[in-house]
């Protein structure tokens, strides 16, 4: 397919242009400076548009870019024509658009951005073209109004937890990504916005907590801080300069409407990853927990360090099995074995957190069982033990036994409350 896709240069249209690559589209960065690499490039510029390089024979536009820095040089009149104008494009070379729309688009959102995006929506879905909406994105280069977050949770030791406090469904930029190249592949489809956000909304002091501490690791102090307090801040940062500080869509996350998007995931079949796992820098970074996660486990099961290779395998399998979605848990749960016996014994059903580091430790033991080492730790053949020192070993795991059994009920709640905070971000 060939896909012609404006805004290629921002922060969607960067991952966009690569994964389209990667699945076999010839894509066509419209944009105002060629990308990186020999990709087709043609010039497109809001404030001198010029269509007529179009080629002819493109299947699908993606219309991505928007101007989101206030640029005083571009009327709001403006966006919107280009858009009529890529409709008619559409139309003339029997294209299908994709119009990519954001989650603060509706008709009377607070921001110019929004604004904007509502009224483009109407003349897409009017020509029959499809829309497709997204709640906050986040992972990836730190581009766009994410890469603003992190900067400021990065050199600012004091966060804000507003009040009211504003509610955020995020997506994940790759996951994003997969969605629109889902809806742009559908054959049978209605004339209708798309919506991909998580289905869960969380608030917005949770995903700034999510940054800290999975993204740039560092501990921030939140303070209670009035959303009033903000806008008026905004207001008078405005009157300065609104291009040089960028809040313009900062503002519109205090005012997000919730939406519906269980209905639009499960018929593009799409699994959205987990916040914390979504912050990650890189999938390499995400590869070397998943390796510590399998170190840890494998060491309880076996009460030894295991080799390499089993490690390896361990991760390969949640990879498969789980998406290589990571547990979760701080590395001192992995190094703690009476810790991790009582989480194994309590009641399946309790927390899905508890039924799925079972699960996992149930993967090592099968890992570890169809291994050399495995078989010397459990079958123990040809070795012999004196009488004195299996009594001793025996009584010692009796004793064990009968302590985490005693302890285990103590640790349920406090595993819920655990579980609940880790699913929350």
């Amino acid at each position: 397919m060939k896909i012609l896709l404006t805004g290629a240069t921002g922060y969607i249209g960067t991952h966009f242009r690569e994964k389209a690559v990667t699945c076999g589209h010839e894509v066509v960065a419209a944009s105002r400076h060629p990308p990186p690499g020999d990709s087709p490039w043609i010039l497109f510029d809001l404030k001198a548009l010029d269509l007529s390089q179009v080629p002819c024979d493109t299947d699908l536009i993606v219309h991505l870019a928007a101007n989101t820095t206030a640029d005083e040089g571009i009327a709001e009149t403006t966006e919107i024509e280009v858009a009529d104008a890529l409709i008619d494009v559409a139309h003339r070379i029997h294209a299908r658009l994709v119009f990519i729309s954001s989650q603060v688009a509706y008709a009377g959102a607070p921001t110019a951005y929004g604004r904007i995006k509502w009224q483009i929506e109407r003349r897409v879905l009017k020509a029959g073209s499809l829309v497709i909406r997204l709640g906050l994105v986040y992972g990836g280069r730190e581009m766009g109004l994410f890469g603003t977050l992190v900067r400021l949770v990065r050199v600012s030791p004091i966060l804000p937890v507003f009040i009211p406090s504003p509610m955020v469904q995020p997506i994940h930029v790759d996951d994003c990504v997969a969605g629109i190249l889902a809806v742009s592949e559908l054959t049978n489809y209605e004339r209708r916005v798309y919506v991909l956000a998580s289905a869960r909304p969380i608030s917005i002091t949770k995903f700034l907590s999510a940054i800290a501490r999975h993204r740039v690791k560092k501990i921030r102090l939140f303070i209670p801080v009035p959303v009033l307090f903000i806008r008026l801040l905004i207001r008078g940062l405005s009157l300065i300069s609104y291009t040089s500080f960028g809040l313009a869509r900062l503002e519109s996350l205090f005012v997000l409407p919730p939406v519906d998007t269980a209905r639009d995931l499960n018929e593009l079949g799409l699994k959205l990853r987990t916040l914390s796992a979504g912050m990650l820098v890189s999938d390499h970074n995400r590869r070397r927990l998943l390796l510590e996660e399998g170190l840890g486990l494998l060491t309880y099961v076996l009460r030894t360090q295991p080799r390499g290779v089993l490690v390896r395998r361990y991760a390969r399998m949640i990879e498969t099995m789980r998406d290589g979605q990571l547990a979760g848990w701080r590395g001192w749960v992995y190094r703690s074995p009476i810790l991790l016996a009582c989480l194994e014994r309590i009641q399946s059903g309790v927390h899905p957190v508890a039924d799925d580091l079972r699960w996992r430790i149930g993967a090592a033991t099968l890992i570890a069982e169809a291994s050399v080492q495995g078989f010397d730790r459990f079958l123990a053949m040809g070795k012999r033990t004196r009488v004195p020192i299996a009594i001793f070993m025996v009584g010692r795991v009796v004793v064990a036994e009968v302590f985490i059994l005693l302890l285990t009920p103590l640790l349920a709640p406090l595993l819920w409350l655990i579980g609940r905070q880790r699913n929350s971000t």
